[in-house]
């Protein structure tokens, strides 16, 4: 199956889920990366504000702001740039999503990090949106990468690319795969 194919494919899924379903798979989720070693071990977490139809990270971000230094995707043009999260410092950034104002530009060290997805299989595959944001940006940042989704989001096989960057870990409300 094609990967346009997969989006609207999972698109309509989603659609059917209830905010209480998506409620208690964010909560789950949150659940499942706190007993990883690598999450204890992490002192900063790349994370994403989640859009309305991604599983929410809303609950990861005010749990785990202060004790771990957050950073966040900003979407500059055709990549993705990260800055540090702190209250009271940001913006509404591209496709609505409220992103830091500044971003990083010296190299910073991430321990751990959360990426969403459109579907994933089994090997760790993933198929994003469609332009790369994150492939591009997890080619130039060594860490433990972790996709997070629902569960209908998990699939048998994925087409992949050379360019596809692989994660180390899925969890899903239903499942860790490690």
């Amino acid at each position: 199956m094609e990967k346009n194919n997969i989006r609207q494919q999972i698109k309509a899924l989603k659609s059917a889920l209830t905010p209480q379903y998506k409620q208690q798979s964010s909560e789950a989720v949150k659940s499942a990366i706190e007993q990883l070693p690598q999450y204890a071990s992490a002192r900063s977490i790349l994370l994403y504000n989640s859009l309305p139809d991604e599983l929410s990270t809303r609950q990861m971000l005010a749990a785990w702001h202060p004790r771990k230094k957050i950073y966040l995707p900003i979407v500059e043009g055709d990549q993705i740039t990260i800055g540090e999260y702190q209250p009271g410092q940001m913006q509404c950034g591209a496709y609505g999503i409220i992103e830091p104002r500044k971003h990083i530009t010296e190299p910073v060290q991430i321990d751990m990090a959360i990426i969403p997805g459109v579907a994933f299989d089994a090997a760790k595959t993933r198929i994003g949106r469609g332009k790369g944001y994150y492939d591009k940006l997890l080619s130039r940042l060594h860490t433990y990468k972790i996709g997070i989704a629902y569960h209908i989001q998990l699939l048998a096989d994925l087409p992949s690319q050379p360019h596809d960057i692989k994660m180390d870990c899925i969890i899903t409300e239903q499942e860790t795969i490690i």
